[in-house]
């Protein structure tokens, strides 16, 4: 399993973590992505990859902005922004403290989309059978579309929250960004307790699951996989027709893993998790 801790130090100006893309420890992905931080309000500038031709910005924490010729504009928390592909981008913070931001793109040529920016606060998002919220980033429910990757926000709950054991039929190769609480990852027959600010990479034939672990933080994942093609586990989860583990084309979860979510209502599965958190309690306690 390819894990790659995330942690960044205090220093001035940018720090870009490779997470995904030609150069990084995932360079199979089809897509480039970057975790930024930005210390100090003096301006610095961030170089894309020569061959992009798609550019997302989405902010992850910290307040800043985005500095061009025809003036500036703000780069916050949950704001999904899509750039021209031309030149460098100048960015600086505006509090005291940083501004952590993702940088994604992709050697495709970008479709035309209903806006060139989204607030993922203001989305209703979608609540899924496994206790947990899904918002996109890029295509799905939001307006601003990509082609050569596909991103989302997905916040578990506690004690719990998932997202299912689940394939991708048409192979997309993905990266999760594991933020806050604590995390069991399963990718084929691997199961992994991963303490984020983690990243993930989770190969385009393999089935995975991810469990919020966290007693009481909420895990927040963020995820990036090929093309635009919709993943077809989110309506088979919430439709009750996500193929079940160890059952037909399915493989079974890794042993001791936390048990898949087959169940249609949240309150159905808290009950379950609730159940399988007390049992796994009383035997570490034993």
């Amino acid at each position: 399993m390819q894990v790659l801790d995330l942690h960044t130090a205090a220093l001035e100006g940018i720090v870009t973590r490779s997470v995904a893309g030609p150069g990084s420890p995932n360079s199979q992905a089809g897509f480039y992505l970057w975790l930024c931080r930005v210390q100090g309000s003096a301006p610095v500038q961030l170089v894309p990859p020569a061959d992009a031709r798609e550019q997302v910005l989405y902010g992850v924490s910290g307040h800043g902005r985005l500095i061009d010729r025809a003036g500036s504009a703000a780069l916050t928390p949950l704001l999904t922004r899509s750039l021209p592909s031309a030149g460098a981008l100048r960015l600086a913070a505006e509090d005291e403290g940083p501004i952590e931001f993702l940088y994604l793109a992709s050697p495709q040529r970008p479709p035309s989309s209903e806006a060139d920016t989204a607030d993922l606060g203001s989305m209703e998002g979608i609540r899924f059978p496994a206790c947990r919220w899904g918002r996109s980033i890029t295509n799905g429910g939001s307006p601003v579309k990509a082609a050569g990757f596909t991103a989302g926000l997905s916040i578990l709950s506690p004690r719990g929250g998932q997202v299912p054991w689940h394939n991708h039929p048409d192979r997309q190769n993905e990266v999760y960004l594991l933020l806050g609480g604590r995390a069991e990852m399963c990718i084929g027959d691997q199961v992994r307790e991963i303490a984020p600010p983690a990243a993930v990479f989770v190969p385009g034939d393999q089935w995975h699951q991810v469990t919020n672990l966290h007693a009481s933080e909420p895990l927040h994942l963020l995820y990036c996989y090929e093309g635009s093609v919709a993943a077809p586990h989110w309506w088979q989860e919430r439709d009750g027709v996500l193929p079940v583990a160890a059952r037909a084309e399915a493989p079974a979860l890794p042993a001791g893993a936390f048990p898949q979510c087959t169940v249609t209502g949240c309150d159905d599965w808290k009950r379950l998790a609730a159940a399988h958190w007390a049992s796994r309690t009383d035997a570490m306690a034993r």
